[in-house]
């Protein structure tokens, strides 16, 4: 990595960044498989590494990533400049092709898959200025441009340009307030339909889907956060609103073939929309000069919708009357207390509560005449506390020990995991194999001793 920056003159700067990452990962392959059974519909023994078509992975990519940014502080109540950020991922690794693939460690898929030299170069040019109406409040605005070419993905270009809006108040004596309000356009050209397609009259996938990573997007967000303090108290408020509604964008999502035009229904697939909002307070007391008291409380909601197809054949029919939409609601509760004391000169106590709780709901909507029975998934619930206890002693000026102890207690219900037996053991003509254990309530005691040294 490398950074540098220059003055110039008319109270102008230009600063750079350069830096560049290479990432290789050559690792043995595993076999296809433990389950022995499954050799049978392959041809061959799928658990000997030996009839994998590598023997490694053979994986090397380089990131390049450039920083540039030229300022200007000419007036003295309003700042402008120009950014431009470069990114680019070559991509070294082996394309290898597998002959099939296990589906769920239970039966054996004669389907190719091979690994693809996944690449990209990203460009985002902008420019903002930023004006101090007063020597408390300022305004600022932010245009950014990001073009992004991709190679072996199903958009082979998007666009996206971002306008931001800044509000800033600071008052010296009590109180600080930022803001900021975010609209995005994404726009994805050139839709490559044979990601979809085994062959030029086969589906592998539905051809209405959308990767979200890379769908045509609009964007609106904001965040706000407050802070407030007086004497020997300070409260903080935060909160953020973020909205993406997905679309096709450019490129047909119905090709006319006679062999494949009565299972293209010309209807977009995958994420549609997201909603995310969070919110939170924090709030601190100075009770004396060697003891604090703080507390938080966090909370995220998340709303996703997706449009989705259950396929009941060994291929991929897109029928219509397997069409659903299903709607999943997650939200995340966090709160916690804390109290800090120094009970001398050379020791002090740290004493903490936290609770983190999250719930999760799975609702099916627009059920297809063939999925019209599906029921909807049972809520999951998980929650964790942790009991906190820490003692810092200063030994002498370069040596300070802590010992902690941590009491936590978890808790989850989830229909994925609840009541599952395991596998165990190698009886005759098993094909069913669990990988993994369940997730199950706990109770942990962890005592930790730590020791610092200066020099």
């Amino acid at each position: 990595r490398l950074s540098a920056s220059v003055q110039l003159p008319a109270r102008s700067r230009f600063v750079a960044d350069i830096s560049a990452t290479r990432m290789t990962q050559d690792e043995d392959l595993l076999p296809y498989s433990i389950n022995s059974a499954l050799s049978a519909g392959a041809g061959f023994d799928v658990t000997n590494s030996s009839n994998l078509p590598a023997n490694s992975a053979g994986t090397e990519m380089t990131l390049w990533t450039q920083n540039y940014q030229l300022s200007n502080r000419l007036l003295k109540n309003v700042a402008l400049g120009v950014r431009a950020r470069s990114e680019q991922l070559g991509n070294d690794s082996d394309e290898i092709l597998f002959t099939g693939h296990t589906v769920l460690d239970q039966t054996w898929s004669g389907t190719d898959e091979e690994t693809i030299q996944f690449g990209y170069r990203k460009l985002n040019l902008g420019a903002y200025a930023d004006w101090n109406l007063t020597p408390y409040m300022g305004l600022g605005v932010e245009y950014a441009h990001e073009t992004t070419d991709r190679l072996h993905r199903e958009y082979e270009e998007t666009k996206e340009p971002t306008w931001t809006g800044r509000l800033t108040y600071n008052s010296p004596s009590w109180f600080r307030l930022r803001g900021r309000v975010i609209h995005a356009e994404r726009y994805a050209d050139g839709f490559d339909m044979e990601h979809y397609m085994s062959n030029p009259t086969t589906w592998i996938e539905n051809p209405g889907i959308r990767r979200y990573d890379i769908a045509a997007r609009n964007r609106n967000a904001g965040d706000l956060q407050m802070t407030a303090w007086g004497g020997p108290l300070t409260v903080t408020l935060n909160g953020s609103f973020t909205q993406d509604r997905f679309k096709p964008g450019d490129g047909d999502l119905y090709i006319a073939t006679t062999a494949i035009s009565a299972t293209n229904q010309n209807l977009q697939f995958g994420l549609l929309s997201s909603r995310v909002v969070n919110g939170g307070a924090d709030f601190g007391w100075d009770i004396t000069e060697n003891a604090d008291l703080s507390t938080y409380y966090q909370m995220s909601l998340v709303r996703n919708v997706q449009r989705q197809n259950q396929n009941t054949g060994g291929t991929v029919s897109q029928n219509v009357a397997d069409n659903y939409t299903l709607w999943t609601i997650d939200r995340y509760d966090a709160v916690g207390v804390g109290l800090n004391t120094a009970l001398t000169d050379r020791t002090g106590l740290r004493l903490g509560y936290d609770l983190a709780f999250s719930r999760g709901a799975f609702e099916y909507k627009e059920l297809g005449s063939a999925v019209a029975t599906k029921q909807s998934l049972p809520d999951t619930r998980t929650s964790k506390q942790d009991y906190s206890v820490k003692a810092d002693y200063k030994a002498s000026k370069d040596v300070s020990l802590t010992l902690g102890y941590l009491f936590e207690i978890y808790n989850i219900t989830d229909f994925a995991t609840d009541d599952m037996p395991l596998a165990t053991g190698r009886l005759e003509a098993q094909t069913n194999l669990t990988l993994g254990d369940t997730s199950e309530d706990y109770k942990a005691h962890v005592v930790s001793l730590m020791m610092k040294y200066k020099w």
